[in-house]
């Protein structure tokens, strides 16, 4: 069995452990409880043996507790924002700047979720403007995403 640690970071309230809770068990929240420091969920990815040790890291600076060791170690990253959120996207650059100056060489995918609040075909949008924007200058995939909705629910754990 090979098991990796990836890290699912990102502002308070952008839908992280609601994610996890829809790909695990197909099952979607509507209340919001926020992560308190950190929270290991272990997923089965693709076939065979291979598995995936979730830590879904609280996004309240006040409940981060020891992010930097939460880190440590980690293969990969999905990194939330809110599509309907400009803070929660112009944000990025601080996660992802905070994420490489602890792990060299990681993995990073940036997971827009609520699109099934937001027109993403709008190519003058501002929210979608700055997310394409970042996404060429950091060179790091986006996957938009709805949980409540299934869009593109397993893409981001596919890239």
């Amino acid at each position: 069995m090979s098991t990796h640690k990836i890290i699912f970071v990102g502002d308070a309230n952008v839908g992280k452990t609601t994610y996890i809770t829809k790909i695990r068990n197909n099952q979607f929240d509507y209340k919001y409880l926020a992560t308190m420091a950190v929270e290991v969920h272990q997923l089965k990815v693709g076939v065979g043996n291979d598995y995936w040790n979730i830590w879904d890291c609280a996004g309240d600076d006040q409940l981060k507790g020891f992010s930097n060791e939460y880190y440590s170690q980690a293969k990969g990253a999905l990194i939330f924002c809110d599509i309907t959120n400009i803070k929660s996207i112009i944000n990025l650059y601080s996660w992802v700047k905070k994420i490489r100056k602890i792990v060299n060489n990681i993995h990073i995918v940036i997971v827009a979720t609520h699109c099934d609040e937001h027109d993403i075909n709008n190519p003058l949008d501002k929210n979608v403007k700055t997310l394409n924007k970042l996404s060429k200058s950091l060179n790091i995939k986006i996957v938009i995403i709805s949980s409540l909705d299934n869009t593109n629910l397993y893409l981001p754990i596919t890239c």
